[in-house]
């Protein structure tokens, strides 16, 4: 037998917290009632209410169907904010394995309050707002597992609310992108933090509005540790105008979760945002802070950072507005690649925010976590950690990892240890033997290199002041970006000394000093490689390294100039391999091909600007398309900022090429001004032709029957022409003043 529970609170998402909220929907519906004078009884009325055209609402029917019971409640509620009222979940049914077999979803004013106590020592005296209204919609489980409307009830007891306040309303109370926008806007005006809460909770109610996390934080913040938040952040966009920064509420309006990036990280992103680490070591299990870094790697393969956060909710819900956030601070740009912890949250939520990134779950992170499950084996041999590694970065194929993996475990006597094994069946997710075919930018090598850890991890202790944490931070930040400048001044002025190879000469000259160490590694192994052609077309080859003895395949096809080696090296790396550099030699290519020498090894990775250009030639909205070029803009001129702002000269530059800019730019938005005004008196000399040559028509046609006639309209004809004189005299002196203009410039 089925069991049936009724839940009429449960549609409210924690309606019992806030016993006040029912009382908000009633005071809507009796403000409602009461506002009678702004209609009249010829239905105007109704034009202030979403229901004013029923083919404009996605309207429930009878066999409708959604993939579960949340998205039919989501749809019935969105249908509820096009009419105008507010709806609940009421009754569910579910079968002997708990599945939900049944449910109802009704109008928030269904039913009556069945003895309801009055206290008449209350402060706010509530009243009755349910009205016993019939509105509802009733769903079933199909054998499918999916849900179908089998009955729907369109018709309500009561007025609606319009569509100026049904966000008021509390299943409506969400805030849209438009209007988070407009609160991430203020805190960067500069607006302190309750009253840009306030502000966004003026546009989608008091209760939901502020509220973007539907949970409760579940680690504890320390106190005092809010206000530096705020403080830092505040301080941050008062410092650079392009800083980012989000903050996440629980319901009890408790900072949850807190995002930040500034104007050098965006900069790092767009050129080395193809491959992204979530670097999820301080865990509140491990530390009291939960601090959550987006890492990357640059050119001179060092470690970037692209935004931080601190989260005090591990939930999917958490990281999909992280995700989201990340996303929206980023101008919609995604990674390619994701590398993190094998969280299932993480995963979920990646799967929903970003489809079409590639997860794995970072060796780095196993190499950790085997030093936190397997630290007595380091301290008894600190020959351990050596081979670990071997294990997880070094290794070429599979047959040489599963080798060494044997080969550690009998030496150390770990054979039966259940964590090893375990991450042994999971390799596949995680050894970087198994993901050659997704390009990692080799940051495995520069989070082995990474030191800030140990660093950072003593700031996070409760213990510590949370601001000193932040200067803490904010040195290791600045120190990565010095190391990178360094690193370019290094790149540009070095001059190496290469043998008398043509394919070194042309690296040299382009790969950073770093990327070319790497090329030069594999070009010492195409040196000791033989050839052998094993195809029937002549373009499949066999490459033997005569010192490791291991043999890998090439194919070359001419027409396409392309290589493809089963290694797959470049395609993890992005530097060709010693093989493919053996085929170019047999094949006598002294040169690499461009397409070869991807951009974000190259020493002039981030000379100019990556314009991607907006054409609002088809945007219907004139305010949308002012917006998104707004965007455009920003983004090609923080390059110029950042680089303008390096030396003084460049800075001279940057402010007279700017004042130039400044003048063409107004003179063309005068001339547009001014071709909207000629337009327009072309238009009004047009109109004034038609109707003279519409009068001598009628003339020759003879269709003036009185000379009365006749003479009103010849007075007509005078007027129109002295009109049109007056509009070439206008235009006339417009002109001049546009010449006098343009000669003063």
């Amino acid at each position: 037998m089925d069991h049936v529970e009724h839940d009429e609170n449960v549609g409210e998402e924690e309606g019992s917290a806030n016993e006040f909220t029912e009382d908000n929907d009633t005071a809507v519906d009796n403000e409602l009632h009461n506002d009678k004078a702004s209609h009249d009884e010829n239905g105007k009325e109704k034009e202030q209410f979403a229901v004013s055209d029923p083919r404009d609402k996605l309207e429930p029917r009878v066999g409708m169907e959604f993939d579960d019971d949340e998205q039919a409640y989501q749809f019935y509620n969105e249908y509820a904010r096009r009419v105008g009222f507010s709806i609940r979940k009421q009754h569910l049914t579910k079968n002997k394995s708990g599945q939900v077999t049944f449910r109802r979803f009704v109008c928030y004013r269904e039913g009556y309050y069945r003895n309801r106590p009055f206290d008449k020592d209350a402060k706010i005296l509530r009243t009755d707002g349910r009205t016993g209204c019939n509105a509802h919609i009733g769903i079933k489980r199909l054998k499918s597992g999916k849900f179908c409307v089998h009955r729907f009830e369109p018709e309500h007891n009561h007025k609606l609310a319009s569509s100026k306040k049904v966000h008021l309303l509390r299943s409506q109370r969400q805030a849209d992108e438009t209007q988070m926008s407009r609160a991430h806007a203020a805190v960067m005006a500069g607006m302190a933090p309750k009253p840009t809460l306030d502000l966004l909770s003026n546009n989608v109610g008091s209760d939901k509005s502020k509220n973007y996390f539907h949970g409760f934080r579940q680690h504890e913040m320390k106190v005092g540790d809010a206000g530096a938040m705020l403080h830092y952040l505040q301080k941050k966009a008062a410092e650079d105008q392009r800083f980012y920064s989000a903050i996440q509420l629980d319901m009890r309006d408790r900072i949850t979760n807190v995002f930040w990036a500034d104007s050098r990280s965006k900069i790092d992103y767009e050129h080395f945002g193809d491959v992204l680490c979530l670097d999820m070591t301080y865990k509140p299990n491990g530390y009291d802070r939960p601090f959550v870094q987006f890492l990357g790697v640059n050119h001179h393969t060092q470690t970037v950072i692209f935004g931080a956060a601190f989260l005090y909710a591990d939930t999917v819900e958490s990281f999909k507005w992280l995700f989201e956030t990340f996303k929206e601070a980023m101008y919609g740009k995604v990674p390619h690649l994701i590398l993190t912890d094998e969280d299932a949250a993480i995963i979920k939520a990646k799967d929903e925010i970003w489809p079409n990134t590639m997860y794995r779950h970072c060796a780095w992170h196993i190499y950790t976590s085997a030093a936190k499950n397997l630290s007595y084996v380091f301290q008894a041999t600190p020959s351990f950690a050596i081979d670990l590694s071997k294990c997880l970065y070094d290794c070429e194929d599979e047959d040489e990892f599963v080798s060494e993996w044997e080969r550690m475990l009998t030496q150390y006597n770990l054979t039966n240890n259940v964590w090893l094994s375990k991450q042994f069946e999971d390799r596949r997710k995680w050894a970087l033997v198994y993901g050659r075919d997704i390009f990692s930018a080799d940051i495995k090598s520069a989070l082995r290199s990474e030191h800030m850890h140990s660093v950072l991890k003593t700031h996070l202790n409760a213990e510590k002041d949370l601001m000193s944490f932040f200067k803490v931070y904010e040195r290791l930040v600045e120190d990565r970006r010095y190391n990178e400048l360094q690193a370019d001044i290094h790149a540009s002025q070095s001059v190496f000394e290469v043998p008398l190879s043509r394919l070194l000469k042309q690296v040299a000259s382009i790969y950073t000093p770093k990327v070319y160490e790497m090329f030069v590694k594999e070009f010492k192994l195409y040196v000791d490689c033989v050839i052998q052609c094993c195809g029937d077309d002549g373009n499949y080859y066999e490459v033997t390294n005569l010192e490791k003895q291991t043999k890998s395949y090439v194919r070359y096809d001419p027409a396409e100039d392309t290589l493809k080696c089963s290694c797959k090296k470049f395609e993890a790396i992005g530097i060709l391999c010693s093989h493919a550099m053996k085929v170019l030699d047999y094949k006598n290519i002294k040169e690499i091909p461009e397409k070869y020498i991807i951009k974000r090894w190259r020493k002039d990775v981030k000379d100019g600007v990556l314009i991607n250009k907006y054409d609002g030639t088809n945007e219907i909205d004139p305010t949308v398309a002012i917006a998104n070029r707004y965007a455009s803009l920003g983004r090609v001129y923080l390059h110029i900022i950042a680089k303008g702002s390096k030396c003084q000269e460049a800075y001279d530059i940057a402010i007279e090429e700017a004042e130039k800019l400044t003048r063409k730019v107004d003179l063309s938005l005068q001339n547009r001004a001014f071709d909207m005004s000629l337009s327009e008196s072309s238009e009004d000399q047009l109109q004034d032709c038609v109707e003279v040559h519409a009068v001598r028509a009628n003339k020759e046609a003879g269709r003036l029957t009185n000379q009365g006639a006749s003479s009103f309209r010849n007075n007509n004809k005078q007027r129109r022409q002295r009109r049109v004189l007056s509009a070439e005299e206008r235009t006339t002196k417009k002109r001049g003043r546009k010449v006098a203009y343009c000669r003063s410039i």
